[in-house]
């Protein structure tokens, strides 16, 4: 039996708390393959260490006489920079076996996983399926009442998930199981009864058919509320009363002669023409507070604001021409024509001023 007081397990996160548990109390039978179930991300595995005693919880007791093994998919419990045999040493040293009892044990993992020459090599060259092996190995080779089992027939070639298959029936037969799995046909094969986790919560099954139909059920409850359908979704009024449309809500039923020539628009099309609509209405607002008074014909926004900078340009440079017109009467020179007359002047300048320095070859001076 094991049983749980007022258990409670949270992580921190960004936005607070995630409350893998919380204060839940119940009881385990003994002599029962119970199947773990719950939603991605709910703490399945989180529940598996917490039973093995491989993390501990934040409030609460896990009381039980029964010897339960370590999480059998959890191999980050070895040492990567020693062997494997120097790790399966240790754990047969720190469970208190003798001499002869670790022999026997590295003997039955050598043969059982079949890992070579990788076996006296550090942990940190094994891929995570020999890990695997290495683990799953390791916990055959011990006797516990409980196995906590976290999807480790799938790992390994077919004559490794095969080996992994005959002793997982052995072990079935004369101890009990805590099963982890997303495979449905191998829970209700291999456990009588379930443990559905989710929300912090946590709920006994003493069926194994129950307690799936309800993982099921709000597996499917779930999925529907985070992705409805396109005919159950909630249309906001805003874009209905812009639309003209009528409202349509999830309680809503199809009428029953479905004969209406005119079926509803995509939400896409939906939002596309309720944009298009507002910017039309804001354009037409806009455009009616800047009507002239003169009955002149109207002009987009944008067409006014260029035709009023460019007079604000024009009205600029006849300004600057008219303060910078001759003083004896002459008509003021455009920009242009100013710079024109400025380049040729300095041109002029340039030539006078070379000419001053450079002297004339002297033609009466005989050549060298």
């Amino acid at each position: 039996m094991i049983e749980l007081r007022n258990l409670t397990k949270y992580y921190p996160v960004n936005n607070g708390i995630r409350y893998v548990l919380r204060d839940v109390s119940l009881i385990i039978p003994s002599r029962t393959n119970l199947a773990v179930l719950g939603p991605n991300g709910s703490g399945k595995s989180t529940f598996l260490r917490l039973i093995g005693g491989a993390e501990p919880a934040d409030s609460g007791t896990i009381i039980t006489d029964e010897e339960i093994s370590w999480p059998l998919g959890l191999s980050s419990g070895f040492q990567g920079s020693l062997t494997g045999r120097q790790n399966i040493m240790f754990v047969c040293r720190i469970n208190g076996l003798d001499s002869n009892q670790t022999s026997h044990v590295i003997d039955q993992v050598i043969n059982f996983t079949e890992i070579g020459e990788y076996f006296d090599m550090p942990i940190s060259t094994y891929s995570s399926g020999m890990r695997a092996r290495l683990c799953f190995g390791l916990s055959m080779a011990f006797e516990f009442d409980v196995y906590l089992i976290d999807e480790l027939t799938s790992v390994g070639d077919t004559i490794f998930k095969e080996k992994a298959k005959a002793a997982f029936e052995k072990i079935r037969k004369r101890a009990s199981l805590i099963f982890v799995s997303h495979s449905v046909q191998t829970l209700k094969q291999s456990c009588q009864s379930a443990l559905f986790l989710r929300d912090g919560m946590a709920d006994y099954y003493p069926d194994i058919d129950e307690g799936l139909e309800v993982y099921t059920e709000y597996i499917q409850n779930h999925r529907n509320h985070s992705n409805p359908k396109q005919g159950a979704k909630h249309i906001p009024k805003k874009i209905l009363t812009q639309l003209n449309l009528p409202m349509i809500t999830t309680d809503d039923h199809l009428p029953e002669n479905p004969g209406n020539p005119t079926p509803p628009p995509k939400p896409k099309w939906r939002r596309l023409a309720a944009k298009k609509a507002a910017r039309r209405k804001a354009r037409l607002e806009n455009n009616k507070s800047e009507i002239p008074s003169d009955g002149a014909p109207l002009t987009p926004p944008i067409a006014r604001k260029m035709a009023a900078k460019k007079a604000a340009r024009r009205k600029a440079r006849l300004e600057k021409a008219m303060s910078e017109g001759a003083s004896d009467g002459a008509s003021p020179a455009s920009p242009k024509a100013r710079k024109m007359a400025a380049r040729k002047a300095a041109r002029q300048r340039a030539r006078r001023a070379l000419a001053k320095t450079v002297t004339p070859p002297n033609d009466n001076q005989p050549a060298n």
